[in-house]
C-alpha cells in the first residue's frame, strides 16, 4: 500500500544521498522547520525562546546527542555542534568543515594513526 510505497522512496533517497539515511532525515527535518517558520541555517541548532539563546540537540541513529551549554550566536552554537560531531565521530555533515573535509569520519581518515611505542 502506501506505507511500502513511501519506504521504498525513502530507501531510494537514502541510497542516492552521500550520508545516507542520516543525510535523507536531516532534510526531512529541516524541510518540517521550513514548515512551522523555526527554520535555523544549521541543522542541530535550535532558538530557545525562554532564554533566548541556540543550543545544539539533534538525533543521530535515532539517539539524541545535546551539547552542554547554551549559545547566544548562532555561529557559535554551530561551531559546538561541529566539535561535538567531530569528538564523537559521527557521521554527520559539519557547517563548518576544514579543506577536504565533510563529515567527522573524513577528518578522521585524513588524521595520520597514532603509533604506540614498543616496549622491547
Amino acid at each position: 500500500g502506501t506505507a511500502a510505497f513511501a519506504a521504498a522512496g525513502r530507501a531510494s533517497r537514502a541510497a542516492a544521498h552521500p550520508l545516507g539515511e542520516t543525510g535523507v532525515a536531516m532534510q526531512t527535518g529541516i524541510g518540517a522547520a521550513i514548515k512551522e517558520g523555526r527554520y535555523t541555517k544549521y541543522p542541530g541548532v535550535q532558538f530557545r525562546r525562554e532564554t533566548g539563546k541556540w543550543r545544539v540537540q539533534f538525533k543521530y541513529q535515532a539517539v539524541r546527542h545535546r551539547v552542554q551549554g547554551q549559545f547566544a550566536l548562532e555561529a557559535d552554537a554551530a561551531r559546538a555542534h561541529d566539535a561535538y560531531v567531530r569528538a564523537h565521530g559521527l557521521r554527520r555533515p559539519l557547517h563548518f568543515p576544514a579543506d577536504g573535509e565533510v563529515g567527522s569520519l573524513s577528518a578522521q581518515a585524513r588524521r595520520p594513526a597514532e603509533r604506540s611505542p614498543r616496549g622491547g
